[in-house]
This record gives C-alpha cells, sequence and structure tokens, in this order.
C-alpha cells in the first residue's frame, strides 16, 4: 500500500533568499528501498536542501509524525490571537499518521512531542530582510542540530500579529537547537523589531495506535 508523501528534488544553493527548489507530491511504497532523493521532507517555508529533514535520521515514529505534519494548515484566519489547539487540523493530522502507520505495518505506541508556538507583534519600522535572514539561518542551525519535525509560520495580520510554531522530539532538542549564534542574534533582534514576542511550550500526545492526542502545557507535565 503507498501513501503520498511530499518529497523535494533539491537545488544546491547557499542563497537562503532565493527558493528555486522544485516539489513534488509522489507515491511511496513501504516495500521500496530508501534512496537518497526520497528522504529529504519539506518540513517548513524554506525548500533548499540545508532546510530539509533527512528521514534517515530518525526512527520509524518521528519519520511517519514529520510525514503527517506535512499537511499541517490553518483552520481559521485569526491564528495569530485565537487558542493554539483550535488553530490547527490536528485531526486530519493524526488520521493521516494512522494512515501512514498501516501502510508501514508500523504498529504505534504511546508518544510525546514537544511543541513551542511563538505570538508575535511587529514594531511599525522593521528590516524584513535581516529578520527574514535570521529566521532562515536560524532554521538551517536547527535542522543541523537535529529534532526538528516541522516549523511553521502564518502571515501578519492587519495589526502586524503573527503566529510560528515547531514541533520537535523532545525538550532537550528544542534547547539544543537554540543554542547556535544564529538563534542569540534572532532573540537580540526581537528586542529590537517586536512590540512583543509571547512562547508557549506544550507536550503534544498522541496515544497507541494513533486514536488519541491531547495537548497539554510543558509546565503541568513535569
Amino acid at each position: 500500500m503507498a501513501a503520498a508523501v511530499e518529497f523535494i528534488n533539491p537545488t544546491h544553493s547557499g542563497d537562503l533568499s532565493k527558493h528555486s527548489a522544485v516539489s513534488s507530491v509522489e507515491e511511496v511504497d513501504s516495500s521500496d528501498e530508501s534512496t537518497e532523493s526520497n528522504s529529504l521532507l519539506v518540513v517548513s517555508p524554506y525548500t533548499t536542501a540545508q532546510h530539509l529533514l533527512d528521514l534517515n535520521r530518525y526512527d520509524t515514529a518521528s519519520q511517519l509524525f514529520a510525514k503527517a505534519l506535512t499537511i499541517l494548515r490553518p483552520t481559521r484566519d485569526d491564528y495569530a490571537t485565537t487558542e493554539y489547539t483550535s488553530t490547527f487540523n490536528f485531526q486530519e493530522v493524526v488520521d493521516t499518521l494512522k494512515g501512514l502507520a498501516r501502510a508501514e505495518s508500523h504498529t504505534w505506541q504511546k508518544k510525546e512531542f514537544y511543541v513551542v508556538s511563538f505570538r508575535s507583534q511587529l514594531k511599525h519600522e522593521v528590516d524584513g530582510e535581516r529578520l527574514f535572514r535570521l529566521d532562515a539561518f536560524s532554521h538551517q542551525e536547527a535542522m543541523a542540530s537535529g529534532g526538528l519535525l516541522k516549523y511553521w509560520y502564518g502571515v501578519k495580520d492587519e495589526d502586524r500579529r503573527n503566529l510560528a510554531t515547531c514541533f520537535w522530539e523532545s525538550r532537550q532538542h528544542a534547547r539544543d537547537g537554540g543554542r547556535g549564534p544564529w538563534h542569540a542574534q534572532a532573540r537580540a533582534a526581537a528586542t529590537i523589531w517586536y512590540e512583543s514576542i509571547v512562547f508557549k511550550t506544550y507536550v503534544l500526545t498522541i496515544g497507541d495506535g494513533a486514536n488519541s492526542w491531547e495537548f497539554r502545557d510543558y509546565e503541568e507535565s513535569r
């Protein structure tokens, strides 16, 4: 049985402002041997080679969840301000995960993931090109560090508010991924170009068989 998954044929460019890669949806059969070309998954708005997820670095559960997260999308226009767990098509993502697990004859066992949301409001005058570079290179750092399965950000609303979110294998992966010099520069820039930025962390638990899912605040899980 085959599952439709979005992979990418990357162009190897060091210029992060150029997104010249060509994406496609391929039918991937679970019996096929993995190749270099179909092990690279688009998991963010950035599609050059340094930003792709190499599935070969991850166990089966994380591979399947990363593939399911490729269909993550907001279900309402006011995502910048609405309650996080009501913002995205999470049930559809988990249903896709269940189908992918079935296609690969994988028995899904209860598993937790670490999730971060970023709610922000830009100031009126910002250096958009500089912000883009900081975000892009910070994402590249995180991908090199490992454990980042999905990064999504929206479009600012009329009040310059926006939402971004990351899905990680664990909190430790998130901490390690944020320790690089580009992340340090991005944190410094946040005090200059943002009216406000609010971070919130969650634990996403996907139950046995991918038959249930639940978000809870990370602090409550300690």
